[in-house]
């Protein structure tokens, strides 16, 4: 019994050792899969959107197509909202919330596409955060300079999936969370008065 235990002991200490060596490879594994992804989303978006004789609504149904893919919309949307108004909204409203913020959303960003005027886009690097979530950091050459732009890719169930965009170390999503922040504090809480505005902007927008 005596050596039987130390049989397993032994065993067992090989079988940790190996899962803390396999673990620095797994996180690089998703460093490598992110900058792959984000190159090959890069690519996507400027021969997809870029094309100065599309019209507006061609443009903004590619895009939508590549932000739904590209995108884990649902995971932003609830961030930017924050956890205390997702939790208090009934099943309505935030349904109602995550159709109006992918239409403002796609209506926004797909309309600065018609401003590409041949701009470069280089992958400088990627590292893993954790062994489910990596940066990779983009340089877009423009005639003013260079811009860094980093995307946050998280590994989901449904495969990669930006979570968020940081143009020179500035988070978009927590800019658009202390804007919807103050709308719904404006308007004395709850998801209400942020959904009324996203309304007009829709309609606006129409």
């Amino acid at each position: 019994m005596t050596r039987l235990l130390s049989v397993l002991s032994r065993r067992a200490v090989l079988t940790a050792a190996a899962i803390l060596a396999a673990a620095p490879a797994f996180a690089q594994d998703i460093a490598s899969a992110s900058r792959t992804f984000v190159e090959r989303l890069t690519e996507t978006a400027v021969r997809e959107l870029t094309d100065k004789s599309l019209t507006d609504a061609v443009r903004e149904q590619r895009f939508r197509a590549l932000f739904t893919e590209s995108f884990d919309v649902a995971a932003i949307g609830r961030f930017v909202v924050g956890a205390t108004n997702w939790r208090q909204a009934n099943e309505a409203q935030r349904r109602e919330y995550l159709q109006l913020f992918e239409a403002t959303t796609v209506r926004t960003y797909s309309q600065r596409f018609t401003e590409y005027s041949g701009e470069q886009i280089r992958i400088v690097s990627a590292r893993a955060e954790s062994d489910q979530l990596a940066l990779v950091t983009v340089t877009v050459i423009t005639s003013s300079g260079p811009a860094r732009v980093d995307f946050r890719v998280l590994r989901t169930d449904a495969g990669l999936r930006v979570v968020d965009l940081l143009v020179e170390g500035a988070s978009l999503a927590n800019s658009q969370r202390e804007e919807f922040t103050s709308v719904i504090q404006r308007g004395g809480g709850g998801l209400e008065p942020l959904l009324d505005v996203l309304r007009q902007r829709v309609q606006r927008a129409g």
